[in-house]
């Protein structure tokens, strides 16, 4: 009803009486004049819900003036008469916080349903003394108590917790919650007691860390991982710089091997790669010891190792990756070539290369091993990629080629993928290759297209034909066939990863959907198809304006003012600016535009600010649109008017004064040029009446008269330059130089030049020179006052002249 109701420090109602501007005190029943108000909401029908500190419950009817109490004593009864916050959620439903656990009461026929500590077999709340209680638009409950914060789903019938852990900067900061919202882009906000304000963005969820935890014996051995394989019975195997685990998804646990002394056990700790033979054994390469063959059923290990005396024995101890193909052969990548197992001989088969046969394998460094769905293996080295024939053994190699783009990019071969139309894709140090149906060449995609890091540790296709792709920056979600605005989507630890730098070969797809990337710092396992786009078009904002890198204070907020104006010695100015979007706020981007000035919208990716320097006068408008961290562009402007102020000379009444001067001097050297005609033709008519000697001494006048004029013309020319000069040229050293240059060509001088009285050099010292002595003379040439000739005359400020200049 537009009544602003308020409750005051000392739990009394009061009312606004717009008439009177002031809050008047609101009587609900004198028998509840003694009652103390804490909190209150407004409910269906727009009465009003008033939570109290020992009543319980009072649902007003502020037009009919009636009234109903709920408390623990009556028939819909509460957890505790002691209120200490309401929500009422969007499906009308009142949340009720006490002192002893949380109420839901539905509007519609009061019925309420009690929460406390202990509910539903220990999974309730952490403790019943509810501080803060909120519910989210995806109906999550969210309840604070000094135990920490509890999260109810609406598909749960149970509380999930989040507590403070110390020395853990994703944990909550503290228990003491006073405050909780959700912003428009799904965020929840969280104010504090004494530790500012904690963001949870339930996007970053999707991803959850296996890690290892020091005080937690289940946990991950350690956090640099390797190898990942899934076995037949749904266990995941992961292989550490610390030992072996056993992973069960299904209860979360870990079973750990580490290695020691003596038969049977691990004998390396780093695993790196991992696979599961045809009869259920685990098979492990580590990183110096060999082979370590695990008979889950025994726990007990056997090793295949390099033997010098044994040709027949693995090739090297040090193990990039064990591959099993569709005829359950065992294929294994060493440091010293590739080696398969003969199962009739327990011995190894090698394929090395050899530099006198093209069609051995390129390398010795063997990477990576993929079976395509041709059964041609696939071998990928540290100096190229290899595709052989299974029963010849042959290989063809595919090498990098500086002189054509089409060869493959890197020799230095980091995994291989084949897609679900049976394209071959090849990770390297240097971009993605997708091998060309001609199966002779490749295209490539790297970070001058759009990559977000060259060096590709691990591809997997999710089910939308996307590539996820581990980097040494992050994870990349790459789609080929989306338009390239929409193909690359970069995850970093900002997304919720554990880490950004991820290990060669740490990747896989489990059989029900999960993704799983190893890094430095644990494991990442989510659900592709959870990781959804942010769809929130963000706001855009101007946040401040500055002059010469210097904040300037506007009548207004600057976010509020729509035109600035400026003058011309205002010649560097800028803008900064925000989209209002806090799922990742330093992946959000931006485009500018200045009308008037920018022919087309410049694109500046993440950076938000935009400059300008030596602007025209005139009207400009400054544009600024922005996308949040997937993209989402909001292509409505935020936009301020700029007008400048010209400078002085292109005012058009300075124009029209130069105009002026110049008509002006132009018509003094007209009547110059009409006298001197008049003197020539004087003096013919005197040379042709060959006058007497007074004539001749007439005709020497008459010279004399030419010759004022030719100066008086010479001097007026000077002046007409000068004059040009100084309407076009603003630079006063320029100008000096002009003038000097104009004296001596007009008056035909040997040397010309300025000299100025410099009071810190204690002399005159030379401006401008022309004519011959200006490579003569010094340029920090001083000349005191008084000395010589130019001195003295300077001194005495009159022309000086000298009968002998030796003296």
């Amino acid at each position: 009803n537009n009544t602003i109701w308020a409750i005051t420090k000392s739990g009394e109602l009061k009312k606004y009486n717009l008439d009177a501007d002031l809050f008047e005190s609101f009587t609900i029943d004198p028998k509840l004049k003694n009652v103390s108000l804490s909190i209150m909401v407004e409910g269906l029908h727009n009465k009003l819900w008033l939570g109290t500190k020992d009543t319980g419950l009072i649902y007003l009817d502020t037009q009919k003036l009636t009234y109903e109490i709920f408390d623990k004593k009556s028939r819909y009864s509460l957890c505790d008469d002691h209120i200490t916050d309401l929500h009422v959620a969007k499906d009308n439903n009142l949340w009720i916080a006490t002192q002893n656990g949380i109420c839901r009461l539905n509007q519609t026929d009061n019925s309420i349903i009690q929460y406390r500590r202990g509910w539903n077999n220990s999974r309730g709340l952490l403790d019943n003394h509810i501080k803060k209680i909120f519910m989210d638009s995806q109906r999550t409950l969210w309840v604070s108590t000094e135990l920490g914060l509890n999260v109810k789903s609406a598909d749960e019938e149970h509380f999930n917790f989040h507590r403070h852990q110390q020395g853990n900067q994703q944990s909550i900061g503290t228990h003491l919650i006073n405050s909780i919202i959700e912003d428009n882009s799904g965020i929840i906000w969280i104010g504090t007691y004494l530790d500012g304000i904690n963001k949870f963005d339930r996007s970053k969820n999707l991803f959850t860390h296996l890690s290892y935890e020091a005080d937690n014996s289940n946990s991950l051995s350690d956090n640099n991982v390797w190898g990942l394989f899934e076995d037949d019975e749904g266990y995941i195997w992961i292989g550490t710089n610390k030992g072996l685990n056993q992973y069960s998804p299904r209860d979360n646990s870990f079973t750990h091997y580490f290695a020691k002394k003596g038969k049977g056990n691990l004998n390396h700790n780093i695993v790196r790669t991992i696979t599961q033979g045809p009869g259920g054994d685990i098979w492990c390469g580590t990183d110096g010891g060999g082979i370590n063959r695990l008979n889950p059923q025994t726990g007990k290990f056997i090793y295949y190792q390099h033997n010098s005396k044994n040709p027949n024995s693995l090739s090297n101890d040090n193990i990039k990756q064990i591959y099993r193909d569709r005829d359950q052969d065992i294929w294994i990548a060493t440091w010293n070539g590739l080696n398969r197992y003969d199962w009739e001989n327990n011995s190894f088969v090698h394929y090395q290369h050899n530099p006198d046969k093209l069609t051995s394998l390129c390398d010795n460094r063997a990477q990576c091993i993929l079976e395509d769905k041709q059964g041609q293996i696939w071998i990928g080295t540290y100096n190229g990629l290899n595709v052989m024939d299974k029963s010849s053994g042959q290989c063809t190699r595919f090498k990098n080629d500086p002189q054509k783009i089409s060869s493959i990019s890197d020799n230095r071969i980091l995994c291989i993928y084949e897609d679900h139309q049976g394209a071959i894709w090849v990770g390297t140090y240097h971009g993605l290759n997708k091998l060309n149906s001609d199966k002779s060449s490749f295209t490539r995609v790297t970070m001058n297209d759009g990559l977000l890091n060259d060096a590709i540790h691990g591809i997997i296709e999710d089910e939308f034909h996307k590539l996820w792709m581990s980097t040494n920056k992050g994870l990349i979600q790459y789609d080929p066939s989306a338009s390239e605005m929409l193909k690359y989507k970069n995850y970093d630890i900002y997304d919720g990863l554990s880490g950004n730098e991820f290990n060669t070969g740490s990747y896989l797809k489990s059989r029900d959907g999960y993704f799983y990337f190893g890094c430095v710092n644990g494991l990442n396992k989510f659900l592709p198809s959870q990781v959804e786009l942010n769809k929130h078009v963000p706001p855009v904002v101007i946040t401040s304006f500055k002059k010469f890198d210097r904040n300037v204070t506007l009548a207004q907020a600057i976010h509020l003012t729509k035109q600035i104006n400026l003058s011309y010695k205002d010649n560097f100015f800028a803008f900064e600016f925000a989209a209002l979007d806090f799922v990742n706020p330093h992946k959000n981007q931006y485009a500018y535009k200045l009308e008037g000035f920018d022919e087309e919208w410049i694109k500046c990716g993440t950076r938000n600010y935009a400059s300008y320097t030596n602007l025209d006068g005139g009207k400009y408008t400054f544009n600024v649109r922005g996308a949040n961290n997937d993209a989402i562009w909001n292509n409505r402007s935020t936009s301020v008017e700029i007008n400048i102020k010209p400078p002085l000379w292109k005012n058009w009444w300075f124009i029209y004064i130069s105009i002026f001067l110049v008509g002006t001097i132009s018509s003094v050297l007209i009547w110059n040029w009409q006298r001197q005609e008049r003197i020539k033709r004087e003096m013919l008519k005197l040379q042709v009446d060959d006058r007497t000697e007074d004539v001749r001494a007439s005709l020497k006048k008459l010279r004399k008269t030419q010759q004022e004029a030719k100066n008086l013309a010479a001097k007026t020319r000077l002046l007409y330059d000068i004059g040009q000069r100084i309407s076009n040229q603003l630079d006063l050293d320029t100008l000096l130089n002009n003038i000097v240059i104009n004296a001596r060509d007009t008056f035909d001088y040997y040397n010309v030049m300025l000299m100025f009285r410099d009071e810190e050099r204690g002399g005159l010292v030379i401006k401008s020179i022309a004519g011959g002595y200006k490579d003569i003379y010094p340029k920090d040439l001083v000349i005191k006052m008084g000395q010589g000739i130019t001195g003295k005359a300077a001194q005495k400020r009159a022309p000086e002249l000298s009968n002998n200049v030796t003296e």
